[in-house]
C-alpha cells in the first residue's frame, strides 16, 4: 500500500518533547526513517496549542513555504499515530475539492462580471450609435428641407 504522505507528496515528521538523545534511541530501536524532532522546551509546540505535556497527539497539515498551518487534527481516544495520518491523508483531498470547487466558483463569478461588464459597454456604445444617426438624420431633413 502507498503511503498517504507519499500520496499527498508530503514530508511527515514527529516534534515532541521527547529529548534528542531519547529520540536516536528510539529511532535505531524502530528503525524509522521519518524526521523526528526535539522541541523539549515546547517553544514551537506551545505556540501550536500543543506544547502540554500532556497534550494528545496532534497532526498539522502545514502549507509550503510559508509554513502557514492549514489544518490541525487531533488523534482520538486510542487512535494510533498511522490511523492519525490516514485520516488526515483522507481529510486533505476533501479540502482541496473544496478550494478547487471555491476557485472555479469564483472564476465563473468573475468571468460573469466581466461579461455584464462587456454587455453593459456594448450598450452605450449602441446608444451613442443610435443617438449619432438621429443627429445625421435630423440634419439631413434640414438639409433636404
Amino acid at each position: 500500500m502507498r503511503s498517504p504522505a507519499l500520496a499527498l507528496r508530503a514530508q511527515v515528521a514527529s516534534i515532541s518533547r521527547v529529548p534528542p538523545k531519547s529520540y536516536r534511541k528510539l529511532a535505531r530501536k524502530e528503525g524509522l526513517e521519518l524526521p523526528l524532532l526535539s522541541d523539549a522546551g515546547a517553544e514551537w509546540l506551545g505556540a501550536l496549542g500543543a506544547g502540554a505535556a500532556s497534550a494528545p497527539l496532534t497532526a498539522l497539515v502545514l502549507g509550503v513555504p510559508a509554513a502557514t498551518v492549514l489544518g490541525s487534527f487531533r488523534a482520538e481516544e486510542g487512535e494510533s499515530a498511522a490511523a492519525l495520518v490516514e485520516r488526515v491523508a483522507a481529510a486533505v483531498p476533501s479540502a482541496e475539492a473544496a478550494a478547487a470547487a471555491a476557485i472555479e466558483a469564483a472564476a465563473a463569478a468573475s468571468a460573469a462580471a466581466t461579461l455584464a461588464a462587456e454587455n453593459e459597454a456594448m450598450r452605450r456604445q449602441l446608444e451613442e450609435l443610435r443617438a449619432q444617426q438621429a443627429e445625421a438624420e435630423a440634419a439631413a431633413a434640414v438639409l433636404a428641407g
